[in-house]
């Protein structure tokens, strides 16, 4: 009735509707699909491929064993032969003269061998097993196998007829029982161990809007107090902050503060050393790299250009002499160090964006992995992280801005030394004439 049922939810149409047939046959006839074929082969190899199952493969005498399906699947989940037992049925039917092959398989000696070796029996045809009581059976399958041919094979009798099949499976499964039964009470304490460590972890019911908040508020104190630790650089916690870099120069993305510290120096050096638009380099080192002097068109169409220290007069002469107005000789123009501040200046801007971004992407790798911390239901992992990027889209959007109005700033430094400088002029004309007239007087 197991098997009726489980083979209607299962949706497979007459799964063992016959009686006699074995409970997983493979009959087209009956499973009417091949979705239900497949269904019923991955149940077989679910029972079989778990090595503390015991393997019953049924072959018929008259095909040829190698190939059947049912060995096929035995070699494949039982390569040594260790939890299978052979039987092999309908040996009345083969074809005259084939009784040694059949005999040989059944003596454990043909190409197929396993440890546990086979049985053969002989199926009652319908009229023997209509009225057969299993004394009768026995009487038959005896009968038979006393008879020519079978009785020239040198058979072993204990391993003839279905009875004898039923005491070696009782004896077997007492032994099976008793040698894997330890090995299932400690998986049953590991998997105890680990359900109740996955029910402490889910916390109290929350069946009421009281529970609920109790148990956000619960989750939003340890948050807190993880990215706190994390901010002030207390990693004390080794469940959240453990280190599996210690002899590396990485730095894990749970200890924040570590690594806004390690972004900001790679910044301060990158700005330092990859800061300038022209930089001073040595001709020797760099002979292929240099363009003495730069011209305006290189400058615009790539980055970083290196120059000599006689270039870099060269560019700095062309800046002034592009840059000269109503002053005197000897003298400059008020805009010439506004446009060298302009020209060497100019990567700023891509060099912190691209700090901005790197910080950014450090946070939310910092916030997942707190949030995977704190709680294991999906769901609410899911829900938490959508609610705090929300907020962290929001910081990056203001953190953008912030930088826009540094960049404007610094582009507008141009003319912040323009009034510097008219107003140092002035100022230092006022004083020379004032100095003049005193002295005259």
């Amino acid at each position: 009735m197991v098997i009726v049922e489980a083979g209607r939810l299962m949706g497979i149409q007459g799964f063992a509707d016959d009686p006699l047939a074995p409970a997983f046959a493979k009959d087209l006839l009956q499973i009417q699909s091949e979705a239900d074929v497949d269904t019923v082969n991955e149940l077989v190899d679910s029972y079989i491929s778990d090595p503390r199952s015991l393997i019953l493969a049924v072959v018929q005498a008259g095909n040829d064993i190698a190939n059947q399906p049912v060995v096929r699947k035995c070699k494949k989940f039982d390569a040594g032969g260790e939890r299978t037992i052979g039987v092999i049925t309908k040996p009345d039917l083969i074809n005259r003269g084939a009784e040694a092959r059949i005999a040989s398989l059944a003596r454990n000696e043909d190409t197929t061998r396993l440890k546990l070796e086979f049985f053969l029996l002989k199926n009652l045809s319908p009229e023997e097993s209509r009225n057969a009581s299993s004394n009768a059976r026995e009487h038959i399958e005896r009968e038979f196998f006393e008879k020519s041919p079978w009785k020239e094979q040198d058979l072993d009798r204990s391993r003839l007829g279905s009875l004898n099949l039923t005491r070696f499976l009782q004896t077997l499964l007492d032994h099976h029982v008793e040698r894997e039964l330890p090995k299932v009470r400690e998986e049953l304490r590991r998997l105890e161990k680990k359900t109740l460590a996955r029910i402490e972890e889910l916390g109290e019911a929350r069946s009421t809007i009281a529970q609920m908040r109790m148990y956000l508020s619960r989750l939003a104190m340890r948050l807190d107090h993880t990215c706190s630790s994390a901010l002030q650089g207390d990693y004390s916690d080794h469940r959240f902050f453990s280190d599996s870099y210690q002899f590396a120069t990485q730095v894990p993305e749970t200890r924040l503060r570590a690594v806004i510290h390690l972004l900001d120096t790679r910044f301060s050096d990158g700005m330092r050393t990859n800061g300038k638009k022209l930089k001073i380099v040595d001709a020797d080192d760099h002979a292929g790299s240099i363009q003495d002097p730069p011209d305006e068109e290189t400058m615009n169409r790539r980055g970083q250009i290196l120059v000599t220290e006689g270039g870099m007069r060269r560019w700095m002469q062309q800046v002034y002499t592009r840059t000269r107005g109503r002053e005197l000789p000897g003298d400059y123009n008020h805009i010439f160090l506004a446009e060298l501040y302009h020209q060497q200046s100019s990567r700023w801007g891509s060099i912190a964006e691209q700090h901005v971004e790197r910080v950014h992407d450090s946070v939310v790798a910092f916030v997942r992995s707190a949030v995977e911390f704190i709680t294991d239901e999906e769901h609410t992992r899911l829900k938490l992280t959508e609610h705090i990027m929300l907020t962290l889209e929001a910081m990056r959007s203001r953190a953008d801005h912030e930088l826009r109005l540094i960049k404007a700033r610094n582009d507008g430094a141009r003319k912040a030394v323009r009034v510097f400088g008219v107003h140092d002029r002035h100022s230092t004309a006022r004083y020379c004439v004032k100095k003049a007239g005193t002295a005259s007087i």
